[in-house]
């Protein structure tokens, strides 16, 4: 649990970074508190105004495991902007090793036919 702890401090910071570097003042932080399935359906106005307004995460348990996270639109923009970065700078990345050499389909089928 350290470990994965640790994991997540390490994304959290580098998504703070990234978000910054985009103009973004979101944060992530670590999960807020935590409701059961059974609390989540009594307390759902709750959890859903304190994602939406107070920027918190609440995860949700089943069975003592931790089975969802709510979280407010701001978290799933932030995330989404993180993504959509990291995908064009694995973009920009293999444009940049890509050495122009290509194959065919026809030469594929042959090689892995043997």
């Amino acid at each position: 649990m350290a470990a994965a702890l640790q994991g997540h401090e390490t994304s959290k910071r580098f998504l703070c970074t990234q978000l910054q570097m985009q103009r973004k003042i979101v944060c992530m932080d670590t999960i807020s508190g935590e409701v059961t399935t059974r609390e989540l359906r009594g307390q759902l106005s709750d959890v859903l105004g304190r994602a939406m307004y107070g920027g918190e995460r609440i995860g949700v348990t089943r069975n003592g495991k931790l089975a969802a996270v709510v979280v407010g639109v701001a978290d799933l923009e932030a995330l989404e902007a993180l993504e959509m970065s990291q995908d064009v700078a694995a973009y920009r990345a293999a444009k940049a090793a890509d050495d122009g050499e290509r194959v065919s389909l026809a030469e594929v089928r042959d090689e892995l036919a043997g």
